[in-house]
């Protein structure tokens, strides 16, 4: 969901970034995104192609990664100590909606969207928009 959100963002300020989404592990590889993602993604105009892949060793080349939680970003640090990883959300871990209602999917949004928004300056390189 956040990836379908920053891709939206920095497509309307009109910057080049590479915005790519991966799981730590490979236990759903291949899948399609969860159809509540794509109801909420499609609302939002914020949809985008995924097939689901577990992160690798070329990824630690991106300038920066974000971790939905604290265990992600623990195993990711243990993975890859060269990569700047960083939390996505600085004082919670983003809720995982999965077994859960559609209302659970659109929670995760509302509180993905206005965070993503206020800490996009602050990962840009130029630091304002």
């Amino acid at each position: 969901m956040a990836t379908g959100i920053l891709r939206r963002m920095v497509l309307e300020r009109g910057l080049d970034w590479q915005i790519d989404s991966a799981g730590i592990s490979a236990h759903h590889t291949g899948e399609d995104m969860h159809p509540n993602t794509r109801r909420i993604l499609e609302r939002h105009s914020a949809m985008f192609k995924h097939q689901a892949r577990q992160i690798n060793v070329t990824d630690a080349d991106y300038d920066l990664i974000f971790a939905a939680t604290k265990y992600i970003a623990h195993q990711l640090r243990q993975r890859f100590p060269q990569a700047n990883i960083r939390p996505m959300l600085e004082h919670m871990d983003v809720p995982d909606p999965w077994y859960g209602t559609f209302a659970d999917y659109e929670a995760v949004y509302a509180l993905l969207e206005p965070a993503l928004q206020e800490l996009l300056p602050v990962w840009s390189p130029l630091g304002t928009f």
